[in-house]
């Protein structure tokens, strides 16, 4: 049986784009027009998934999160959602749809190959010497800082070995002078596995919500690796 996936948005053209996208993996995707109408076809339907734009008039994002969290429909229980933000830049938003029940982000205008490999991790269909990352947990808020090693990057993700475990869905923000030297800045990070090996970690991160400019800067810091490994 096909996946649902429910995609709400006000923009219409937006909706049918996504729609059209999701249709094209193989999902059912379900249209809402709002945050109301996105409530009641969670009562309705077996979702697999849902799609939810932060900015709607009447009922946004954010409320639509905390009335599913408030919610005793067994339906709402455990639906992964990935919210359409137009930007990341500010934190507060992240931290507020994370602590609400958001499993990732996506930017829009939206990048499908983004798309794809985000909805395979939630929906489990998965699609050198580096330099020391620092680690700053959403979760805690706190100033969880340890050296790392980063294995492999690219526009999907990040694979580190680490010292400790991190839990899968584990919302992190990432400093270091590796991305700040082709302008990347903070990168905002979700744990998708972590497997022991031997008395360390090896931890895969998806990437949350990353902007044009970002996927640019981050294929030359790819291509920039790859120019020094070989020298």
């Amino acid at each position: 049986m096909k996946q649902h996936i429910l995609i709400t948005d006000d923009n219409d053209m937006d909706r049918l784009r996504i729609s059209r996208f999701v249709a094209s993996m193989g999902y059912v995707p379900v249209p809402a027009a709002s945050g109301t109408e996105a409530l009641n076809i969670i009562k309705t339907y077996p979702l697999a998934a849902m799609m939810l734009d932060i900015q709607m008039p009447k009922l946004n994002g954010f409320q639509v999160l905390e009335q599913l969290k408030a919610s005793s429909e067994n339906r709402a229980i455990g639906l992964p959602i990935v919210m359409m933000t137009t930007t990341l830049d500010e934190a507060e938003k992240v931290y507020r749809a994370v602590r609400l029940g958001a499993k990732d982000f996506v930017v829009k205008p939206v990048d499908y190959d983004i798309l794809q490999s985000k909805l395979g991790h939630l929906l489990g269909t998965k699609a050198d010497d580096w330099p020391e990352l620092t680690l700053d947990s959403f979760d805690q808020r706190a100033n969880v800082t340890e050296p790392v090693e980063m294995l492999s990057i690219g526009e999907m993700g990040i694979k580190m070995r680490m010292i400790r475990e991190i839990p899968d869905g584990t919302f992190l923000r990432v400093d270091s002078p590796l991305f700040r030297d082709v302008e990347l800045g903070e990168m905002s990070l979700r744990a998708v596995s972590c497997r022991k090996f031997e008395d360390e970690y090896i931890v895969e991160f998806s990437l949350l919500g990353v902007t044009e400019f970002q996927r640019t800067k981050l294929r030359q810091l790819v291509q920039k690796l790859r120019t020094k490994a070989r020298t």
